[in-house]
C-alpha cells in the first residue's frame, strides 16, 4: 500500500519500504517509525520502557502507528495481561486499521483499542491511566497529532515531565519529606493566618534572566508592594537589597542550600513544599512555614505545578493577593541566557550549560520568537490554566520572556507610577 495520501485536515502521509523491506509511514515527514529498521527499533523502545510492563495485569499505551511497537510488547507480557490502546489520531486511524500487520495486532484478545477524541475517550484515558498509574507514549505518534489535539498532547507531555522528576529524585523525595515532617515546623496555614496581603498588589519573583533588568525599578518603588520571591531569585534582589515579604523553595536536591548561603537569618518567611531539601530548611534561622502538594496529616495543600514559581502563585491566590505581577518569569530563553547573573554564582554553571540542544520557541512579550524547552513551556501552560481559572484576578506580565495568556503586558515602572 505505498503511496502519499492527503487527509481531511491537510496533513500528508506517506507509506513507504524500509531499507529492509518493511512498511513504515511519516505524516508531515514526522517519521512514525524507522525508515531502516522498525522492528529493531520497536524492540529497543519496549525494552527500555520494561519497569511499566514487567509483572503487571494492565498496561496502558497511547500511539499505535503501524503497531510495531504493540507486536512487541505483545512479546513480553503475560496472556492474561490487558493493553489499553488510546488513539487520538482519527484520520490516520482510518487507513492503517485497513493494513494486515496493523488488523493482526488489533485482533490479539489482550488489546483494547479506544479510538477517536470525544468526552468518552478522554474519560477512558484519565479512568485507565488512573488505575496503573502510569504509561508507555509512543512519542512519533504524539508529534504527528494536528493543532486540534493540542491540549491533549501537552496534557501527556506534562504527565511525562512529571514522572521524569519522580524517577530521579524519588528516594530523595521521600527522605526530605519524613524529615521535614516529623520536625514540627508551622504549616502554611500559620502564615496566612498571621501575615496579610490584601492591601498592596503582589510581585512574583522568579529567576528568569529579566529579574537582572528588573531589580533596580523593584528597589525604587519598594514601599509599593509585596514580594514574593524562588530562593533562586533571593540573591539578585538582596544585591539591591530588596528584601522579600516570602521566600519559597520546593526542590528536593541539596543544591537549594546554597541558594540561601549567606541570607540563613534573614527574617523573612520561608515557605517550602514537605519533599524540599531538608537541608536547606534546616540550615535557615528565619520563620518557615511547610506545605504539601498531597494531603499529608492535614495540612493543607498547595498546588506546586512541579516549579518553584508555579508554587509561589499558588500561595499568592492563597492570600487572596490582587493584583499579582510576574518579573523574572520568562518561560524562555533572552539573548542566550536562561536565568540571572547571580544564578551561575549559586550554582557554577554558565547560561550557556543550559541552552544545547533546545529548538522549540514560543512567541514573546514583543512579538518575537524565543527559543525555549519543554520544561518551561509546561510551567507556562500551567500558569495559564490557573489565570484562566481566576478570572476576577488582574495579572500583569512585567517579565521580557514569553507572553503569557491572560495577563496585561506592562512595565514595571508603569503599574507603579
Amino acid at each position: 500500500m505505498n503511496g502519499v495520501f492527503t487527509l481531511n485536515d491537510g496533513r500528508v502521509l506517506k507509506i513507504f519500504e524500509t531499507k529492509n523491506g518493511q512498511p513504515t509511514l511519516a505524516i508531515n515527514d514526522i517519521l512514525i517509525h524507522s525508515r531502516y529498521d522498525p522492528y529493531k527499533e520497536a524492540t529497543a523502545f519496549i525494552d527500555h520502557h520494561r519497569m511499566i510492563y514487567q509483572d503487571k495485569n494492565c498496561v496502558v499505551v497511547y500511539g499505535l502507528g503501524f503497531g510495531y511497537h504493540i507486536k512487541e510488547l505483545l512479546k513480553k507480557i503475560g496472556s492474561d495481561c490487558r493493553v489499553y490502546l488510546f488513539e487520538a489520531d482519527k484520520a490516520i486511524l482510518k487507513i492503517v486499521k485497513t493494513l494486515d500487520m496493523v488488523q493482526e495486532v488489533l485482533n490479539d484478545h489482550r488489546v483494547k483499542l479506544i479510538e477517536g477524541y470525544d468526552h468518552n475517550f478522554l474519560c477512558r484515558f484519565s479512568e485507565k491511566l488512573g488505575y496503573v498509574g502510569d504509561l508507555i507514549i509512543y512519542k512519533p505518534s504524539l508529534r504527528a497529532l494536528p493543532n486540534e489535539y493540542e491540549d491533549f498532547k501537552n496534557a501527556i507531555l506534562d504527565f511525562e515531565l512529571s514522572k521524569i522528576g519522580i524517577e530521579r529524585f524519588g528516594s530523595l523525595l521521600h527522605e526530605n519529606d519524613e524529615l521535614n515532617l516529623t520536625d514540627g515546623y508551622n504549616i502554611i496555614d500559620d502564615f496566612f493566618n498571621k501575615y496579610n496581603f490584601e492591601a498592596k498588589p503582589v510581585v512574583i519573583a522568579s529567576s528568569g534572566p529579566s529579574l537582572d533588568l528588573s531589580v533596580e525599578c523593584l528597589s525604587r518603588f519598594r514601599g509599593r508592594y509585596n514580594l514574593f520571591c524562588a530562593g533562586s531569585a533571593l540573591r539578585t534582589l538582596m544585591k539591591y537589597r530588596v528584601k522579600p515579604d516570602m521566600i519559597c523553595v520546593i526542590d528536593a536536591s541539596d543544591l537549594v542550600a546554597k541558594q540561601l548561603s549567606g541570607y540563613e537569618n534573614l527574617s523573612v518567611p520561608l515557605c517550602f513544599l514537605s519533599s524540599a531539601s531538608h537541608l536547606a530548611v534546616s540550615n535557615y534561622r528565619g520563620p518557615k512555614y511547610i506545605f504539601c502538594n498531597e494531603t499529608i496529616q492535614g495540612k493543607l495543600t498547595i498546588e506546586t505545578g512541579k516549579s518553584v514559581s508555579t508554587a509561589i502563585l499558588s500561595i499568592a491566590l492563597m492570600a487572596r493577593a490582587n493584583p499579582i505581577i510576574f518579573t523574572g518569569q520568562d518561560l524562555a530563553f533572552i539573548d542566550n541566557k536562561h536565568h540571572t547573573e547571580t544564578f551561575t554564582e549559586i550554582y557554577g554553571e554558565s547560561n550557556e550549560a543550559f541552552l544545547q540542544g533546545h529548538s522549540e520557541t514560543v512567541v514573546g512579550v514583543s512579538g518575537d520568537l524565543l527559543y525555549t524547552n519543554s520544561g518551561l513551556l509546561s510551567y507556562k501552560r500551567w500558569i495559564e490554566r490557573v489565570i484562566e481559572a481566576n478570572p476576577q484576578i488582574t495579572f500583569f506580565n512585567a517579565s521580557k520572556g514569553a507572553k503569557i495568556k491572560g495577563t496585561i503586558d506592562r512595565k514595571l515602572e508603569e503599574i507603579f507610577e
